[in-house]
């Protein structure tokens, strides 16, 4: 099985083709998407392997309500395709370029400050778990495996950037497709019973408030944005994003069934080792495929994350161009690698870096992106500091809501502000 996942991560290789010879090509893909492949490589950036084992799990306590976490998601993608016409129209790189339209100066720095050290953290929760892939199926020690990922990821996008992940994208979606497609007729050709009796009360247990933060996070993800600033027009970024609620719903529903179907088969000791543990009893040519799928999502997402960071760390914080976006590329990849090995768990790495920076930078984003007003410099001040602040102390004294009263906060400083504000 290693020798197939090795040969896997070593097919990107020939993605070191893709060579971008100016900004556009580098960081825009020279902005001609066609529509279908801008929402092909937003689904696997999406469907990273966490989101695969969770809705999996999910799908083993609660059953089709389990899909709950991808379908926040694609309500998420809803909204986004609502607002997408209101979004700046100028040429940008990546979201802090976007803030910075009605945002300002202050509003940019902001952006790209918070983001950098949670998206590393993301990134390390991405090579923690191909890391975890690579060991369990093999006695490679874990800095082998850190070193193999963080060498061959930052390869193709030094060359290519943009152009190069998508393109990686287009090919990891037929994988992550093919295998739940393949996976959920399995489990159907298995007459599965669909027992409500195995799986408990999604309601009960899991308040939908819970799922807000997803919800925000589709909405505002850098990573998102870095896609759809791709496309050239607004009428080809709402194309894509509807092909990718259509086919995130689909494989939602499908992985969710799949871990209800697990009931009687498989006893994880924990929920989202379900998909792994139905890999194991599964044929072995069909099992190469999953694990494959599983490499294919980790890596979507991994390399979208590290130049979306590289490219904020590089223009938005230092001024540069490619050349320094290169370089800012292979820093994050080792700084993630470091990262990733220093004991903190997969789940909570992701937890942090999303609920810091839809907590505390939120809002100023919301209203910079979608609003049709110059945001000023003393409500983003306003928002960051107090949110920042309520965020910290809640975290400190254990606070259960801390998240949403940080972002209440932000919510109700950006809008005073507006209200008062000239037109």
């Amino acid at each position: 099985m290693i020798y197939f996942i090795a040969g896997f991560l070593l097919l990107h290789l020939v993605f070191l083709g893709q060579t971008a010879a100016d900004e556009d090509g580098f960081f825009l893909a020279q902005r001609r998407l066609p529509p279908w492949k801008l929402g092909m490589s937003l689904v696997a950036t999406i469907l990273g392997a966490s989101a695969i084992l969770g809705t999996i799990g999910w799908g083993w306590d609660y059953g089709v309500a389990g899909s709950a976490w991808l379908l926040s998601g694609v309500i998420g993608l809803g909204f986004l395709w609502v607002f997408i016409p209101s979004l700046p129209q100028d040429k940008s790189f990546s979201i802090a370029q976007l803030v910075a339209a009605r945002g300002g100066t202050l509003a940019r720095r902001a952006v790209a400050v918070t983001i950098v050290p949670m998206w590393i953290a993301v990134a390390a929760a991405q090579v923690k778990a191909l890391v975890a892939l690579l060991t369990t199926h093999s006695a490679l020690p874990p800095w082998a495996g850190v070193a193999l990922v963080c060498t061959l990821v930052p390869l193709y996008i030094f060359r290519g950037g943009q152009k190069a992940v998508i393109q990686s994208d287009s090919v990891q979606f037929w994988f992550i497709a093919g295998a739940v497609l393949l996976g959920f007729a399995a489990v159907l050709a298995t007459g599965p019973s669909f027992d409500s009796a195995d799986v408990r009360s999604f309601s009960r247990e899991v308040p939908l408030w819970t799922l807000f933060p997803v919800v925000l996070s589709y909405l505002i993800g850098p990573d998102i944005h870095s896609r759809l600033l791709a496309a050239d027009n607004p009428r080809d970024r709402r194309r894509a994003v509807v092909f990718a609620m259509v086919v995130l719903t689909a494989v939602g529903l499908m992985l969710a069934a799949i871990g209800w179907a697990a009931h009687g088969r498989v006893a994880p000791a924990h929920a989202w080792q379900t998909g792994l543990e139905l890999i194991t009893r599964l044929p072995f040519p069909l099992a190469v495929l999953m694990n494959l799928a599983l490499v294919a999502a980790l890596l979507s997402s991994l390399d979208t994350t590290i130049l979306t960071t590289g490219t904020l760390l590089a223009v938005d914080l230092g001024g540069g161009g490619i050349r320094a976006t290169r370089t800012m590329v292979v820093v994050v990849a080792l700084a993630a690698g470091v990262v990733s090995q220093l004991g903190a768990g997969i789940i909570p790495l992701l937890m942090t870096a999303y609920q810091w920076y839809a907590g505390v930078l939120g809002c100023p984003v919301l209203f910079s992106l979608f609003g049709r007003r110059q945001v000023g410099v003393r409500p983003v001040l306003i928002s960051v500091l107090g949110s920042f602040a309520l965020l910290l102390a809640g975290k400190i004294a254990g606070f259960r809501f801390a998240f949403e009263l940080a972002f209440a906060w932000g919510l109700v400083s950006m809008a005073v502000a507006r209200r008062f504000s000239r037109p």
